[in-house]
């Protein structure tokens, strides 16, 4: 029985090990079918961060059977502990390959290089050559040098457009769009090299708080076909984004995404929707922020404000809420705005009741999105004039009610953990 890399990650890469060593009989795997068991045992290791083990599979293969058949695994396998950020295991990958006797190995060991120097965190042939420098030939040294050269430079072109924002922004955006389009497959240097240049500048972009900017990349990206390339760029911005205050920017993203059924977009929206509940659960256990309390009295209030509406028989033939109710429902909300928090965010991805939605909320307004569908439906009550809006169009005092009972069922929705809930800090509070 074949063990399950999840939760014996050990067991899990002795039996990959051993079954590469197998001879392929009738009565067992094909060579071929092998190679895809320890493909997927060891992607799984990397998936579910169990490293150490994903690196003694890769140096087992390495060793063992090196080939042209599994050096595409190894590869494949190497690449994604770049991307996870795992430099030591890069570093005892790269040490086994490029000084590896057979030429599959070498060649090997350079595409690794290659890809690797377009990381965060790149191991340089200095650092290489301090560990093995007498078992890595000349030639091979110049084309790691070489590599090196040709990223440090395209990096250094980056940097400096980077210098003039936000005079260049249109320069910045379209080069951003260009590089994320024209990588194509994330296994391949040159286009992680584009990966890497593009996410260089929307993480600046994101620092100047320049949305729009951001805003005109996502439109591009999702409108044109999404890759695997252009997916990682997507999630690598999400906790970037949340964490600087631009959780809306998010949501729209996650709306669009709803609207389109590839394969590579449902995974992109569960990877971005995983993200955000883990950022929210960590909000939530946060003592400076319980917010998600204080949004559940909401209510109490309305239970409170009933007491003072006229009766059924004193009314239309709705119940309206009255301007006293109204500013009563507009002091619960200033209350958990405090002067630290400027405005709150829920996003919600299904709710029996509602579908899915998000919200923002501040001292002036609610932004309510409803999101089902290819068409947006938005609903905006002002707290100064208390009026709503849907879609632009003025409604009457009934749909206000209407608005606030959907309001009541959000409150429920946070209780029950089907809708996540955020604060935006204040300059203050961030600088603390």
């Amino acid at each position: 029985m074949k063990p399950d890399p999840k939760n014996s990650p050990e067991i899990a890469t002795q039996y990959a090990l051993e079954l590469l060593n197998t001879d392929t009989a009738s009565n067992k795997p094909s060579q071929k079918k092998k190679i895809s068991i320890i493909h997927t045992i060891g992607q799984t290791l990397i998936s579910h961060e169990h490293l150490d083990a994903a690196t003694t599979l890769i140096i087992g293969i390495i060793r063992q059977s090196i080939s042209i058949q599994t050096g595409p695994i190894v590869l494949s396998m190497s690449h994604a502990l770049v991307r996870k950020n795992a430099f030591k295991s890069i570093e005892l990958l790269l040490i086994a390959l490029l000084t590896h006797p057979a030429h599959i190995g070498q060649k090997t060991g350079r595409t690794l290089f290659s890809y690797q120097a377009a990381s965060e965190k790149p191991i340089s042939v200095k650092t290489l050559l301090s560990k093995v420098e007498s078992k890595i030939r000349m030639e091979e040294i110049k084309f790691l040098n070489s590599i090196q050269s040709k990223v440090t430079e395209q990096f250094q072109k980056i940097d400096r457009m980077l210098t003039q924002l936000p005079n260049n922004t249109p320069k910045a955006i379209q080069t951003a769009i260009k590089l994320a389009r024209t990588a194509v497959d994330i296994d391949r240097p040159n286009h992680y090299l584009a990966i890497q240049s593009a996410k260089r500048i929307i993480m600046r972009l994101i620092e100047l708080n320049d949305k729009q900017a951001i805003k005109k990349i996502i439109h591009a990206l999702l409108t044109h076909t999404l890759t695997t390339c252009t997916s990682n760029i997507l999630h690598h911005m999400t906790p970037v984004l949340i964490k600087n205050d631009q959780i809306d920017i998010v949501t729209e993203m996650i709306a669009h995404l709803t609207q389109l059924s590839g394969t590579i977009e449902r995974t992109t929206r569960t990877i971005i929707q995983k993200e955000m509940k883990a950022l929210s659960n960590s909000a939530r256990s946060s003592k400076k922020q319980p917010v998600k309390q204080r949004l559940l009295d909401i209510h109490s209030l309305q239970k409170s404000t009933k007491q003072t509406r006229p009766q059924p028989s004193q009314l239309a033939p709705k119940q309206i809420l009255n301007t006293e109710q109204k500013d009563q429902i507009k002091e619960f909300y200033y209350s958990f705005l405090a002067s630290s928090t400027e405005a709150l965010y829920v996003e919600c991805p299904h709710s029996e009741k509602l579908g899915r939605y998000a919200i923002e909320i501040t001292k002036t307004h609610i932004d309510y999105r409803h999101l089902d569908g290819s068409n947006e439906k938005k609903h905006i009550y002002k707290f100064d004039t208390q009026t709503l809006k849907i879609n632009g169009n003025i409604q009457d005092d009934a749909s206000v009610d209407r608005f606030f009972k959907m309001m009541d069922q959000v409150s429920r929705d946070v209780k029950s953990n089907k809708a996540n809930i955020f604060q935006k800090k204040g300059p203050r509070e961030q600088n603390k």
